[in-house]
């Protein structure tokens, strides 16, 4: 009999099984024991196979979980192990002490004790995740020029942009949102190489973060981008913010847009590790909690497949992909950040507020010497200052 301990961690688990499999002629078996490592893994493989049969009858996939050992006395064993005595209360808070030793890494702790293997090393975003938040098809606009669009006069793709919206992102919208929920936005950007992405996020009254509809843009020059982005902000339903990617060449868009629609309501967020590591796990919770619906798209699924624990920081990784509808075109987990950044406009709130007035304020007789008849005078030197006369309302 061969034993294959941790086979999911063997440089090369399938070359020792070839070697192992010629055994089986003389009636020996085989036995493989591992713990999962991702669903690409070459045992997680023979697991599908195995339990698809294409091995056949002989062969059989057995699991046993955590839950399973400790249902079959593993607390009770420790105890005895330790000299210690089971109770019920300690049962408790050893099982609860072992699942919380992994923190934030929901997708190891679910690998070693639950027995289900991750998308990947470190892939915050299970695939079954992804597909519960993608319930039903919705509009994805795509955009793509060539080089030879930046050629056009100013004038021309000004208009020529008008035309797009009117023929394409207005009467989306008009299907699409809601009015009565509150709004606010994520971009990414991105000029040449990779895609701009603009997710509207729908606020509902249960919290959830819906995603009625998604803007590509890829190739699509600044100017073009400010004009689209300027028309969606103007006619998105109670707009309650935004944030957008300022980092390297967004940073101008970011800039102009904030100046535009004013701050703090327009966010510039410099993508970086500490940012990261603050807001991208309140955006991957969402799918954990089923608090988030998007679009059914395969290049969203793909790009939210990049969402990585590096170095225990959740980011999106530096590898590019090819684009699934178009693949001479590449993205960068363009659709990931640009819902992280929804949802941190989401979490950071922005809104109007109405007031009347009471009337102008008697600043001049306050200035002046508690009602005295003196007059002030109010200067504008440096940060502003008040001169009034010396007037002690007969005190002196």
């Amino acid at each position: 009999m061969v034993v294959i301990d941790e086979a999911a961690f063997h440089q090369d688990v399938q070359g020792v099984l070839d070697a192992a499999t010629a055994l089986l002629i003389w009636g020996g078996r085989i036995v493989i024991i591992s713990s999962h490592n991702g669903k690409n893994n070459p045992f997680n493989q023979f697991c599908t196979d195995i339990e698809a049969g294409r091995y056949g009858n002989d062969a059989a996939v057995f699991t046993v979980t955590f839950d399973d050992a400790v249902a079959n006395g593993l607390y009770e064993r420790v105890c005895a192990m330790k000299g210690e005595t089971a109770t019920i209360e300690g049962k408790k808070a050893w099982y609860s002490r072992i699942r919380n030793a992994y923190g934030p890494r929901k997708a190891a702790m679910r690998e070693e004790l639950d027995a289900i293997p991750r998308d990947g090393n470190g892939v915050c975003i299970p695939g079954v995740w992804i597909e519960r938040a993608m319930p039903e098809e919705r509009p994805v606009l795509r955009l793509a020029l060539d080089d030879d669009f930046i050629n056009k006069t100013e004038v021309e793709r000004e208009s020529w942009g008008n035309a797009w919206i009117e023929e394409y992102l207005q009467p989306v919208m008009a299907e699409c949102l809601n009015p009565q929920l509150r709004h606010v936005f994520g971009m990414d950007f991105a000029r040449h190489r990779h895609f701009s992405v603009i997710w509207p996020v729908e606020i509902t009254e249960q919290l959830r973060r819906v995603v009625p509809f998604a803007i590509e843009l890829n190739n699509v020059p600044s100017g073009l981008q400010q004009q689209i982005l300027f028309w969606f902000i103007k006619n998105l339903p109670r707009q309650s913010g935004g944030a957008m990617d300022a980092t390297g060449p967004g940073m101008v868009l970011a800039e102009y847009t904030a100046d535009h629609f004013g701050r703090p309501r327009i966010a510039e967020i410099t993508l970086n590790r500490k940012w990261y590591g603050v807001w991208m796990p309140k955006f991957t919770e969402l799918f954990e909690d089923n608090m988030i619906e998007l679009p059914r798209d395969e290049n969203i699924a793909q790009d939210l497949r990049t969402v990585e624990t590096v170095d225990g920081i959740q980011m999106v990784t530096s590898l590019e992909r090819k684009d699934l509808k178009d693949p001479e075109l590449v993205r960068h987990g363009d659709s990931a950040i640009a819902g992280c950044l929804g949802n941190y406009a989401a979490l950071n709130l922005a809104a109007e507020i109405t007031f009347e007035s009471t009337g102008a304020r008697p600043v001049y007789q306050v200035l002046s010497g508690y009602g005295s008849t003196g007059g002030g005078e109010l200067t504008d030197n440096g940060f502003g200052t008040v001169r009034g006369l010396n007037d002690f309302g007969g005190f002196i």
